[in-house]
């Protein structure tokens, strides 16, 4: 029965792979150090600035260079990536540093790092990763690290917000309270 009901869950999120964009979107911004230039203009070739955005290509354009290609959408790595779908939203290279934002469906794709992190290592043993994962409802926050040294990651709910009724009738500005 466990079995069958992660078999129509992953069926599920994998026909819905695109759908209706999630009200949880998770932001991953990773900056990439290495004084080795062959690692971002590969990054360069991999997340080209005019990527589209937001639809199949866009999720094909993140995926495949790190995980290979892919024939049809039901074959989309998702348990391995860990999120429903990724794309690249922002992207700067620079010669020692490049700097990505990734954005994911309703979790940290912590798969797709890792994978991506060995892909760099294979260019340069002395790169590193840093990166930070937030999502819109403050759920949780995300911090990691990354290099020939290992990976590690850590999570901490987010603080607690204010209700913003209650600041009104206690007479508080909302805005100061968060």
């Amino acid at each position: 029965l466990i079995e069958e009901l992660r078999l129509v869950r992953e069926k599920h999120l994998k026909e819905n792979m695109l759908g209706d964009l999630m009200a949880n979107h998770v932001w991953t911004r990773m900056t990439i150090n290495s004084d080795d230039l062959s690692v971002h203009e590969h990054i360069g070739q991999w997340f080209t600035p005019d990527m589209p955005s937001w639809d199949k290509e866009a999720v094909r354009n993140a995926v495949e260079p790190i995980f290979g290609e892919y024939e049809e959408d039901d074959d989309y790595p998702i348990e391995e990536v860990g999120s429903k779908w990724v794309v690249v939203e922002d992207y700067w290279q620079g010669s020692d540093e490049s700097e990505i934002t990734f954005t994911s469906a309703w979790s940290f794709p912590d798969g797709y790092v890792k994978k991506l992190l060995e892909k760099l290592l294979e260019i340069d043993e002395d790169v590193e990763i840093e990166f930070t994962v937030d999502e819109e409802s403050d759920d949780f926050l995300i911090g990691g690290y990354g290099s020939k040294m290992g990976y590690t990651t850590h999570e901490e709910d987010s603080p607690e917000r204010p209700d913003e009724s209650d600041c009104e009738s206690d007479g508080l500005n909302y805005e100061d309270e968060v």
